[in-house]
């Protein structure tokens, strides 16, 4: 015989290994309820045609019909696609139950050929042992309450004489078989309960009265929890009364720890029938996640206060934006000072930054960038610019079209000017804070470049070199040496315009820039007003020093290509200054370009004429030593 035993409507149960002899369940209770009795089994035995099955009913609910979905299938067309249900009906007092079959589902729909139990049609029926249902003209099936079930089976069971189980070999004293008033007590209470579902329900549901003795488990109650009856101390029904007599609350919410899992319970108070149900809810896996979630979230704040950012969450098709409370201090705003509107950001940038930040902003929302990053200045509440960098990861739809998009923003204001100081480090004297040969030589590069493409944009470079000024460091010490060449960068800076650069190479060397010379005369009259401003004496920690300076200047011409040449040409013609007498001025020609050669040829010549025995003696006088003739 094959045995086909399948799953309720509810979670599965494991039915497949039944005990022989089920233990008594006779322990003491919470000395509110009377002993359970010995477990019941309910079995039904279905015959479709000539082919039989017997299935014990473990389940809460089983739904009877010809639509595969159904718990128990039948095949006959006879039979409607959703034709009954079998609820589970349970008793906590007694720890028995038995079934009611419906005609139809629980909805009220109807079968279209009834449900007959015993020859009459019923909608709604509580079974009892050894009746027989018939779902269709050639399909019944018979109802059995045993004490016990048999390894095997090796027969069906059917409602006649040669049933090879007897369904009263249990004692009296343990019936099989709810009581009438019993049955019709818990019937009653079942169609009340039936409007909200309490069999079919997942979820535990436990009923108390006011004193705390339990009025009604339901089937998922009694599986989740079987020794709810046998604990004085059940953490369910801890201080359950207690905590309801003491509010005036008629809904309730607590979490409850049972063992390893945590329950949320709430609790409704029904006084006018002084009923507590209790409805449980497994959120053990919840609290994990949440403290899963917890914990990832104050690992990201921290993060977020470590390094300081604001969080902004943009909702593109709202165009509403949450800015977290750091992102509004950023710019100097509470939290109630500022709205949810992206006008709120974007109405704050600098002008010169709008375009380029909604250029990288729509690249990445194009998906032509894997993330939006962007620096520019917002607009403080004192009126000021900070800087800010903000980074951000667009989130699509499953059209891949972009609705979302949220980053970080972070204050790199300081890190601005650290980076500015940087550059102006690096291209500037540490002393005079004037430009140093690196800024000049690109200034100068720029001018040669803008001569040749224009020849009227004249240009020239005064080269100036202090006269004693070593006399100076060596008497009065370098301190005040350096302050005398911070003065003199000071007084060159008044005698220049705007577009001129005033740069110091190094030591006591200084280099004039002149851009847009409209006539060259205007380079002499630049060098004569330099030496009248330097001729003035300086003061510096109570001594006057005197100091003048020769300056050499080069002007622009077509045979300059670098700035190299132009600064070469220029020192040449200071020193040709300096050895005319100092404190004068000289234009560099290309004669003194031929004399420093001829000078420079001249001592390199010398160095190695002793070497290569290149001198020769043409003349040798004799003296007497005695008379020195």
């Amino acid at each position: 015989m094959e045995i086909n035993i399948l799953a309720g409507d509810t979670a599965p149960s494991e039915i497949l290994n039944l005990p022989l002899s089920p233990s008594s369940l006779s322990k003491p209770d919470l000395g509110m309820s009377p002993k359970r009795h010995q477990r019941t089994y309910h079995l039904l035995v279905l015959q479709e045609g000539m082919h039989t099955q017997s299935i014990a009913l473990e389940a809460a609910t089983y739904s009877i019909g010809r639509h595969p979905a159904n718990a128990i299938v039948l095949s006959a067309e006879t039979v409607s696609r959703q034709h009954a249900l079998l609820l589970r009906i349970h008793n906590p007092k007694t720890g028995n139950h038995f079934f009611r079959v419906i005609d139809g589902n629980i909805q009220g729909r109807r079968s279209r050929n009834g449900v007959w139990i015993n020859g009459e049609r019923r909608f709604s029926h509580d079974l009892k042992d050894q009746e027989v249902i018939v779902f269709a003209e050639d399909i019944r099936a018979t109802y059995h309450l045993v004490s016990k079930l048999p390894e095997d089976y090796p027969e069906p069971f059917f409602a006649s004489e040669s049933t090879d189980i007897d369904s009263t070999s249990s004692p009296v004293t343990q019936p099989l078989t709810p009581s009438d008033s019993e049955q019709r007590d818990l019937g009653e209470a079942a169609l009340v309960r039936l409007s909200s579902f309490p069999e079919l329900m997942p979820h535990p549901i436990i009923e108390t009265d006011f004193s705390g003795s339990i009025t009604y488990l339901n089937p998922a109650a009694v599986a989740q929890f079987p020794d709810l009856l046998e604990s004085e101390h059940h953490p369910l029904l801890y201080g359950l009364v207690k905590m309801v007599q003491q509010t005036s609350n008629k809904y309730l919410v607590r979490e409850v720890q049972v063992e390893a899992q945590v329950f949320e319970q709430s609790i409704h108070c029904m006084p006018e029938s002084q009923v507590i149900r209790s409805y449980l809810i497994d959120i053990t896996q919840r609290k994990h996640v949440e403290k899963v979630l917890r914990e990832s979230e104050e690992r990201y704040a921290a993060a977020a206060r470590g390094a300081n950012d604001g969080l902004w969450d943009w909702h593109l098709q709202s165009n509403r934006v949450y800015y977290s409370p750091r992102w509004k201090s950023m710019i100097g705003y509470a939290e109630d000072e500022i709205g949810d509107h992206s006008d709120e950001w974007l109405s704050r940038i600098h002008l010169e930054d709008c375009e380029r930040l909604q250029q990288e902003l729509l690249l990445h929302l194009q998906g032509d960038t894997a993330h939006f990053q962007s620096e520019f200045r917002l607009r403080h509440k004192d009126g000021h610019y900070r800087w800010f960098r903000s980074r951000g990861l667009v989130i699509r739809d499953q059209n891949q079209q972009p609705y979302r998009i949220a980053g970080s923003q972070t204050d790199i204001t300081e890190y601005h000017l650290a980076r500015e100081q940087l550059v102006h480090d690096a291209l500037h004297d540490a002393l005079t804070q004037l430009p140093n040969r690196l800024l000049l030589m690109d200034r100068l590069g720029q001018a040669i470049k803008q001569y040749r493409r224009n020849a009227q944009d004249q240009f020239a470079i005064l080269f100036l070199d202090l006269d004693r000024f070593k006399i100076i460091n060596d008497s009065l010490g370098h301190m005040i040496g350096d302050h005398l060449l911070i003065e003199v960068g000071h007084r060159l800076q008044a005698c220049i315009r705007e577009e001129d650069t005033v740069a110091r190479l190094g030591g006591d060397e200084f280099v004039i820039l002149l851009n847009s010379l409209q006539n060259i005369d205007d380079v002499f009259l630049m060098a004569k007003r330099i030496q009248k401003k330097l001729q003035l004496g300086f003061v510096i920690e109570g001594h006057e020093i005197f100091t003048r300076t020769s300056i050499g200047i080069a002007l622009c011409g077509p045979e300059y290509k670098h700035p190299e040449e132009l600064l070469r040409d220029a020192d040449t013609a200071m020193y040709r200054a300096k050895n005319l007498g100092k404190n004068r001025y000289e234009i560099f020609s290309s004669g003194m370009r031929s004399q420093v050669l001829a000078l420079s040829q001249l001592e390199n010549d010398l160095r190695r004429a002793i070497d290569r025995q290149e001198f020769n003696l043409f003349y040798q006088p004799i003296m007497a030593l005695e008379s020195q003739k």
